[in-house]
């Protein structure tokens, strides 16, 4: 039996405003050629940048995004947490949002 996965693709952010748009332009492009049912999950970890407005304006054109927050920086650690909690796919892809 062939079945579909859901895949949450999770990243961290901490003041990635420059590499944010290369970031979901990237997973888009490579998701959306493979799969029906997918997610970028973004976890903004208190970033002073401007990574909140870079993806809040990108959520407009890539639909597949999710937000969320931490009001200040609690570390990688919990950014993962925090992602993981939020996805919601069968499978989950850890991405460094600094483009590693």
């Amino acid at each position: 039996m062939n079945k579909e996965f859901f895949i949450s693709v999770c990243s961290p952010v901490y003041n990635e405003s420059e590499n944010l748009p290369i970031l979901i332009k990237r997973v888009n492009q490579a998701m959306k050629s493979r799969y029906q049912k997918w997610e970028q999950v973004l976890v903004d970890d208190g970033s002073s940048d401007q990574s909140v407005a870079v993806i809040e304006d990108h959520k407009r054109d890539y639909p597949h995004i999710s937000l969320h927050r931490h009001d200040h920086n609690l570390g990688e650690s919990y950014a993962w947490d925090t992602a993981f909690k939020n996805s919601t796919g069968d499978v989950v892809v850890m991405l460094a949002a600094d483009l590693q």
